[in-house]
């Protein structure tokens, strides 16, 4: 009797250290396809997608390659609305459209284009442009987590944007996320997402933001602060009401 429980515990240790084994040795496009099978990107691609986030209405059209989103806050009797179709970014007030502006358009790559790129990862670092790697587990408040690390050249060779997603090795959701993005203003940031819920077959979190003070900061090591509380608050983002239509 004491050397059937024997063999069974052998053979359990044995299961158990098997499927750490064949955790460890996924592989980068393994491991991203489980993400975007955990975020429904399928749906994603074919979708139309509103919420709000604040006092600001947003509207996500995706028609595989063709995107047409849209930003409005209505103020008062006043309606200011911005719209981006495949690169190209207008704006309305009142349905009037004004001229592009230095101001402006900064303004709107921040709320609008920035703003829906990074709500939209891990669908948005499918294009081309994009280098993946997963790099060594990393330790975070005494959980281990699957690091992917993932690269967008710019147009000057010696810059691009920068994300270290780390992703919960059970489900497969991004539990915090490091980033450097040049069109939200190129500061390091550190996100913990939060309250994560699936509608219609895509996923969605809130998730608070991150930052600090120096700019020459290691990317990579980011969490270290967080771990150790030497990160400021920056902000709350709550995806409110959320609506999915799939086309």
């Amino acid at each position: 009797m004491q050397k059937i429980k024997l063999y069974l515990l052998i053979a359990i240790l044995l299961c158990f250290i098997s499927c750490l084994e064949k955790q460890n040795n996924i592989s980068t496009e393994e491991l991203f396809s489980k993400i975007l099978t955990q975020y429904g990107n399928d749906h994603f691609k074919n979708s139309k997608i509103h919420f709000w986030v604040d006092d600001l209405e947003y509207e996500m059209n995706r028609d595989g390659n063709i995107i047409f989103n849209s930003v409005t806050r209505q103020v008062d009797t006043i309606n200011y609305k911005a719209t981006y179709k495949n690169g190209f970014i207008e704006y309305y007030i009142n349905n009037q459209k004004l001229e592009d502006d230095q101001y402006l358009r900064k303004v709107l790559d921040l709320k609008l284009d920035a703003f829906l790129f990074l709500t939209s990862i891990p669908h948005t670092l499918t294009t081309n442009d994009v280098t993946l790697t997963k790099l060594e587990d990393t330790k975070i408040r005494k959980e281990i987590y699957y690091t992917l690390h993932a690269k967008i050249l710019q147009e000057a060779p010696d810059k691009y944007d920068e994300f270290y997603l780390y992703i919960n090795k059970q489900t497969f959701q991004i539990e915090y996320q490091a980033e450097k993005h040049a069109l939200s203003g190129g500061r390091p940031t550190f996100k913990r997402y939060y309250n994560y819920r699936t509608i219609d077959g895509i996923g969605f979190s809130d998730y608070y933001s991150f930052g600090i003070l120096r700019d020459t900061f290691n990317l990579e090591k980011m969490h270290v602060l967080y771990e150790y509380a030497n990160l400021k608050e920056i902000d709350n983002t709550v995806l409110d009401s959320i609506n999915v239509t799939l086309k």
